[in-house]
């Protein structure tokens, strides 16, 4: 099975009135999305904000960065340096993946977000005891 891969994207914030923060989503490719946000935002608002312009894949890990610190809920971006001209970077990774083993000779691969199986691997000789990522 593959490694999960991450999008990754940087905000960079500007503001012309410290109350109301213009925020350019960037991509290694280029600015990608614009937002106004403020200060006290937290994690749903920057999500909710981010994901009607990037369409980021519903069940995705997105989290979002300032430096070293993460604005995790009951955070605002205040709270966790956020001032004008500062840098977020957004990691958008897949919908979580898990691996059940089991003793009908097969192992399932299954969409932990939405419960959907996305594979079965038939074939093996006894049943399956255990099965992992690598």
């Amino acid at each position: 099975l593959g490694k999960a891969c991450s999008l990754c994207f940087s905000l960079v914030l500007c503001s012309m009135e410290p109350c109301v923060l213009h925020v350019k989503v960037l991509s290694f490719a280029g600015e990608v999305a614009g937002l106004t946000a403020k200060p006290s935002w937290g994690l749903s608002e920057v999500l909710a904000a981010v994901q009607m312009q990037l369409n980021i894949a519903p069940g995705a890990c997105v989290q979002v960065f300032h430096g070293m610190s993460q604005l995790l809920a009951g955070t605002s971006l205040a709270d966790i340096g956020v001032a004008e001209g500062s840098q977020l970077t957004l990691v958008v990774s897949p919908s979580p993946r898990c691996v059940a083993a089991s003793r009908n000779r097969t192992a399932k691969l299954w969409d932990s977000a939405s419960g959907e199986c996305l594979h079965i691997l038939e074939g093996h000789e006894d049943g399956v005891t255990s099965a992992a990522f690598s």
